[in-house]
């Protein structure tokens, strides 16, 4: 009788899940081999998680690229030399260039085609972020050489050639972004010159309707919209470089 009442009683927790014969040491768990919907189907509770949530793991989302055209953060690499520096606004509001860790970054339509476009930068005026455009404006040092400076201006010609002096905007000529830039002008007639590039004895990206380099000035080889800096490599000769 009291065989018979032990019996009773290990089939009863058998079946309620307390214990299983395939729990013996040496002996393969079948319930194991349940997926957690036949686990459930059967009264018995889910796997325990395989591998547990570790913050350490946690990687941030990636952007993803929009359908349709849009805006670019972009950086201008200049070479000149046979050196490639990077473009970047100067305390004046010039731009000059420099080494990458000077480097200002753009905004730009991703594509430039057909139009010529103005490039934008954001800048702070007494603790307020303000937009700015590149503009040609009169060099200060070479004019009668027949050289701009490219500077900061809250001025956009929106496409359309300025009514007196060649003091425009939309002068940068380009297909895609990142890719190669040229600089056009525009008269108040209508009709486009090409712009060459230079990098002066003092730092600062100009351009002249000339394309002939003087002993003031450095022509410009390429230029190149660029979303991602090079590493900065700081050299023995000088430190300074970054």
């Amino acid at each position: 009788m009291r065989t018979s009442i032990f019996s009773f009683l290990i089939l009863a927790l058998s079946a309620a899940g307390v214990m299983s014969m395939d729990e013996t040491p040496g002996r393969i768990d079948r319930r194991a081999q349940l997926s957690n919907s036949q686990r459930l189907a059967r009264g018995l509770a889910p796997k325990a998680p395989v591998r547990l949530y570790d913050p350490s793991r946690a990687r941030a989302l990636v952007p993803r690229a929009s359908g349709s055209p849009g805006p670019q953060t972009v950086y201008l690499a200049v070479t000149s030399n046979s050196t490639t520096k990077y473009a970047y606004v100067m305390s004046n509001g010039a731009l000059g260039v420099g080494p990458a860790a000077n480097a200002s970054a753009f905004i730009v339509p991703d594509t430039g085609s057909p139009d010529l476009q103005s490039v934008q930068y954001q800048t702070t005026v007494e603790g307020q972020t303000v937009d700015e455009y590149v503009n040609m404006a009169n060099d200060t040092e070479y004019s009668a050489d027949g050289y701009y400076r490219l500077v900061g201006s809250d001025t956009n010609d929106n496409g359309s050639p300025q009514s007196a002096a060649p003091y425009e905007s939309s002068i940068f000529n380009y297909t895609t972004v990142p890719g190669a830039v040229s600089l056009n002008y525009t008269n108040t007639a209508g009709n486009e010159t090409a712009l060459y590039a230079f990098v002066d004895d003092g730092g600062y990206l100009t351009v002249r309707t000339n394309g002939t380099a003087d002993s003031n000035h450095t022509a410009v080889t390429s230029m190149q919209w660029i979303t991602t800096l090079p590493p900065c490599r700081r050299s023995r000769l000088d430190p300074r470089a970054c």
